[in-house]
Formats: C-alpha cells, sequence, structure tokens
C-alpha cells in the first residue's frame, strides 16, 4: 500500500496520526513507514516541507527512528538547497532533531551557516527563532554566530520584542545561558522587557511543537 503513496501522502498522514492521539498501532504504522521512505534510493522527490513535516512527526510522537532521521539529514545536506526551506521547515527540523536528541552535526552546521548568511532574519517569527536557539542548546551545538545573529537581530528590532511571549523570551535566555552565548545588550534588553511584565508565572523554557504548515 505504501508504494501508491506519494511523498506528500506520506507526509499528510504521519502529521494527522502525530496530531491525534497515539498508540501502539500508530507506532508500527510510523515503523512501517520510516522503513519505507529509507528505503528509497533517493529523496528527490520528497520537497522541503515533506521532509520538515515527517521529521517533525516523529518527533512529536517521540519516535527515536534515527535511520530515518540520518537518511533526511544527509539527503538535505547533499542537495545544499537550504533556501528551498522557508523558516518555519528549517525550524520543525531542528526542533525534530533535538526533541529526539538524535545530533547531526553537519546538518546543523550547514542549517546554523545557512541562518546567518541570510542578510535579514525578518522572515522568522519569534516561535521559529525561539525553537531554533532551543534546539542548537539542545543538542549541545555551540553556534556562536547563530546567537550572535538572532541576539543581533532583536535588538536592532526591539519594538519585536513586545512580540515575543513569556514561553518564547524564557527558551531564549535558556538556550544563550546553555550555550554560554553571552550577550551584554541582548540581556539587557530581555531583563528590561521582562521586568515590565506584571506576571512570571507564564516563563517556561518548554519549547513549542511546531506545526506543520
Amino acid at each position: 500500500m505504501l508504494d501508491k503513496c506519494n511523498p506528500q501522502d506520506l507526509s499528510v498522514l504521519l502529521s494527522s496520526f502525530a496530531k491525534a492521539s497515539y498508540d501502539q498501532h500508530n507506532h508500527e504504522l510510523f515503523e512501517s513507514i520510516g522503513n519505507h521512505i529509507i528505503g528509497q534510493r533517493r529523496l528527490d522527490d520528497f520537497n522541503p516541507q515533506n521532509l520538515s513535516n515527517i521529521v517533525w512527526a516523529f518527533a512529536k510522537i517521540g519516535y527515536h527512528h534515527k535511520d530515518l532521521f540520518e537518511t533526511v539529514a544527509n539527503h538535505i545536506i547533499a542537495q545544499r538547497r537550504l533556501d528551498d526551506f522557508n523558516p518555519q521547515a528549517l525550524s520543525n527540523i531542528v526542533w525534530a532533531f533535538a526533541t529526539v536528541n538524535i545530533i547531526h552535526h553537519e546538518l546543523f552546521e550547514s542549517i546554523g551557516n545557512h541562518i546567518i548568511g541570510q542578510r535579514r532574519l525578518d522572515d522568522f517569527n519569534p516561535q521559529n527563532l525561539s525553537n531554533i536557539v532551543w534546539a542548537f542548546a539542545k543538542i549541545g551545538y555551540h553556534h556562536k554566530d547563530l546567537f550572535e545573529k538572532v541576539a543581533n537581530h532583536i535588538i536592532g528590532h526591539n519594538v519585536l520584542v513586545a512580540n515575543y511571549n513569556e514561553q518564547e523570551i524564557a527558551m531564549i535566555i535558556w538556550a544563550f545561558s546553555k550555550s554560554r552565548s553571552f550577550h551584554f545588550e541582548f540581556f539587557e534588553l530581555l531583563t528590561d522587557h521582562i521586568l515590565q511584565r506584571d506576571d512570571l508565572d507564564d516563563f517556561t523554557v518548554r519549547p513549542y511543537v511546531e506545526g506543520r504548515r
């Protein structure tokens, strides 16, 4: 049956089940689909959204399918076409790898370098950026230039900090601290912003479970 499913079908199927209730039968389904995908000679028919949704779905249910994740990572690196991945897709991918604790340094290095190569980060929303730095810190990948790029972006548009909710701010602070990326001006901005908040109970470092788009 899986041979009759195209990449979009597989992506939607996995995402739908990941968003619904999960049980042992679904585990068997995910295992079958994961094995089917890694059995493909190439993943050229899978577009960026398909790939990001697939690893997101596996991470959402906590399924550590190392061979699948490594196959996807190696494909992305080999293609050298990260410009085809929008901020949501990039965010979903690093979030997924970090969530299931699969460390692929070359993939993270490629994505980190791609992001710092952008002239501006205006297309990255608060959820994207907070999950990206959280993911890098979670796996212990210290990408100094990436963290500096994110900090300078928020500082340069300090009005944007008002768009970050408590969870996003807490995640960013945790990520910078965990990766030992100290940026005095950035922390000063965040501190001033936090002091203006009436309630600190909503601050948490729990990452977003990013949805597909």
